[in-house]
């Protein structure tokens, strides 16, 4: 795919702790498909709204965080609702609805409970049938189900040239439960500590409904560390509950991503 956009945003701070924020963005999106070797999601979607599509597209965003620190925190509460929806009578007509909402409980001076949860769906509308397939969710790697490969979990390339290619969908849940906890040893050091999680989550297709039986469990330990280039992480998780043509990955690190 090639890709040429152009967009402009804004915050708006509308209290100590909410925030609302907008967008507006341009987007061209050209597709190159090969008809042997392409996916058959790429191919059927391609057939269906040609090669080439371009779209204005807004965004909004509403925020509530009252958590005591931006980089560790050991309480509070954040909750986050955004939208993001193409203007009526552009090339393709989607709409993508997104929530995540997280909590940290100290239980004592140095040890946290943290509770989190997201829910994702997306659809088309008017002339477009679906979501875009580049515009699907994904779950599985360390930003969402550890223990996971990246992007492997959910609905996979049935039909074609590899069926076993994850696709994603327009249906996600996520949740993840945490333990946090100082690393030994290191004293009251601000800029590390480790935890021990469950993670759980999947992503479903068009059409299937959401199927909390079907969530992929995965438990481990995670050290996380603000180091000198950026926030890094690193992680061993085990599956608990992984099934035939699951793609398992015990380690996984992640570097400029925030922890919370």
């Amino acid at each position: 795919s090639n890709t040429d956009g152009v967009g402009l945003g804004y915050g708006i701070p509308i209290s100590e702790d909410r925030s609302l924020s907008f967008g507006l963005a341009y987007e061209r999106i050209e597709l190159q498909v090969n008809a042997i070797t392409g996916s058959k999601v790429a191919q059927d979607f391609v057939d269906a709204n040609g090669d080439t599509n371009s779209v204005f597209k807004a965004t909004i965003g509403w925020t509530r965080d009252t958590l005591d620190n931006p980089l560790f925190p050991n309480s509070g509460t954040q909750h986050r609702v955004s939208v993001e929806a193409s203007v009526p009578g552009a090339d393709l007509e989607y709409y993508r609805l997104s929530y995540a909402a997280s909590a940290y409980v100290p239980l004592t001076k140095t040890i946290t409970y943290k509770l989190k949860a997201s829910f994702d769906y997306g659809d088309g509308y008017g002339s477009t049938d679906v979501l875009p397939f580049y515009k699907n969710f994904y779950a599985g790697g360390s930003s969402s189900v550890r223990g996971y490969r990246a992007r492997s979990l959910g609905p996979t390339d049935i039909g074609g040239p590899d069926p076993t290619l994850t696709i994603g969908g327009s249906k996600r849940v996520l949740g993840n439960t945490e333990l946090l906890f100082p690393f030994p040893g290191m004293g009251d050091n601000k800029a590390m500590r480790l935890s021990v999680f469950v993670d759980a989550g999947m992503v479903y297709a068009a059409g299937t409904t959401v199927d909390l039986l079907e969530l992929r469990y995965a438990a481990g330990l995670a050290f996380n560390w603000f180091s000198p280039i950026g926030p890094l992480s690193i992680s061993y998780a085990l599956p608990l509950n992984d099934q035939p043509g699951d793609r398992t990955e015990s380690v996984q690190f992640t570097l400029g991503q925030a922890f919370r």
